[in-house]
């Protein structure tokens, strides 16, 4: 279960790689002193929740150097 935290812009995280929620979808961003950025360099300014990434074997200097993080989000419709 991932433990997602509600963004408050007033009081953001440290900087570092995140996985975060927002309009779009679920996806890695690097929080900036000028905001959310995703993975892929796009900028986010809907993000309403945030989680740690801490996936076993990596280090943390992994997330916050924006070395490539695989996230895959599977959605399931029920009829």
């Amino acid at each position: 279960m991932i433990n997602w935290i509600k963004y408050d812009p007033e009081n953001p995280p440290e900087k570092g790689m995140y996985l975060v929620s927002h309009i779009g979808g679920v996806t890695s961003a690097n929080i900036k002193a000028e905001g959310w950025q995703s993975y892929n360099g796009h900028w986010l300014f809907d993000v309403t929740h945030y989680a740690p990434i801490n996936l076993q074997g990596r280090k943390q200097n992994d997330y916050q150097l924006g070395n490539s993080i695989e996230t895959k989000v599977f959605i399931v419709r029920v009829r």
